[in-house]
């Protein structure tokens, strides 16, 4: 549930949550989920007839926990969207994963497109139609031989990238099944339509929308992630 304890910074323009694993960035109408809860939240804390302006410049994927950055102003969103799009942002990630890299750190570089009609990314070559670049930068944390917990910064900002070039690897994601892992990732609530895994959006940097100020944003770790993984120290 989205409330005050979600919110990591607020200003008049934007603010900044923590999300919760299992719930949907933005939906249709009626379909739970960040923008939803939020707004609706905005609305009763501020008493208003109106619906409070609140939009996503990227998003989360359900079963990911993290960072999420929230315009409040049409025109923080257009200046946040702009971030993203020209990569002026940084965001790195916490991944637990089914398996153990050959190497404690690196860099991949892959070809990859969204599956028509499907909630998935395949990997594809540079020259299929679709086909974008995905890069991503590792480095093992922690490993007792079966799991290991990676943090992850991404070049690039493609659907589902961290999910599939881990699986396709051989190392899917804790608790994502869509990607192949067969390794459960624990959860205080679960139902059978939702989604929780070893994926949360740890830091995020971006510059003010008012005056361009350098934003480091840090997303303290759910729960869950001390349950898997009692000795990890974050």
């Amino acid at each position: 549930m989205i409330d005050d304890t979600a919110i990591l910074q607020e200003e008049p323009s934007f603010l900044v949550l923590n999300k919760p694993t299992g719930l949907l960035s933005q939906s249709t109408y009626g379909v739970d989920s960040v923008v939803f809860q939020l707004r609706a939240w905005l609305k009763a804390r501020e008493g208003s007839e109106r619906e409070p302006f609140a939009e996503l410049p990227h998003r989360l994927d359900r079963g990911t926990s993290g960072i999420l950055l929230v315009a409040k102003t049409k025109a923080a969103l257009a200046c946040f969207s702009e971030q993203f799009h020209s990569r002026k942002t940084d965001k790195s990630y916490l991944v637990a994963v089914q398996g153990v890299p050959n190497s404690p750190y690196g860099t991949w570089t892959d070809w990859m497109r969204k599956v028509p009609d499907v909630a998935r990314a395949e990997l594809t070559s540079p020259e299929a139609e679709g086909s974008r670049q995905a890069i991503l930068e590792y480095e093992q944390l922690i490993s007792d031989g079966t799991t290991s917990i990676h943090r992850v910064r991404t070049l690039t900002g493609r659907m589902h990238q961290i999910r599939l070039q881990f699986a396709s690897r051989g190392m899917p994601i804790l608790g994502d099944q869509a990607y192949g892992c067969t390794l459960p990732w624990y959860t205080p609530r679960s139902h059978d339509h939702d989604e929780h895994f070893g994926l949360h959006a740890r830091k995020l940097s971006f510059r003010h929308p008012k005056d361009g100020k350098a934003m480091h944003i840090e997303a303290p770790l759910p729960s869950a992630w001390q349950q898997q993984f009692p000795n990890f120290g974050q």
